[in-house]
């Protein structure tokens, strides 16, 4: 709103590209100033509000959290990745995945 009343063009919106360097910096951990740098056309006030939405959307997704539920109760039963994705798969826990993989 505000860029309207000064005229000023506002930044394009986040690409799916942009998005994916952001997470995969910020899980390693690396500090939000050099994120910035990284993405080059984004402040660092503009990587943390970005990373702090991204964040609400992914843990309010139902289907994400059982998937982390599923995931670490494999892992804490002592299964690889591998083996527990293949087990949970086994197990017809996301049945309308696999009917949209079809369509």
């Amino acid at each position: 709103m505000v860029y309207k009343h000064l005229r000023v063009k506002a930044e394009p919106n986040w690409t799916d590209h942009e998005i994916s360097i952001l997470t995969a910096l910020y899980q390693r951990g690396v500090p939000v100033k050099k994120i910035a740098r990284r993405l080059k056309r984004r402040s660092p006030r503009a990587v943390m509000v970005k990373m702090c939405r991204h964040r609400k959307r992914v843990r309010s997704d139902p289907d994400i959290n059982r998937a982390v539920f599923l995931l670490q109760t494999a892992f804490d039963a002592g299964l690889t990745p591998g083996r527990a994705i293949q087990k949970i798969r086994a197990s017809g826990a996301f049945p309308k995945l696999k009917e949209e993989a079809i369509l």
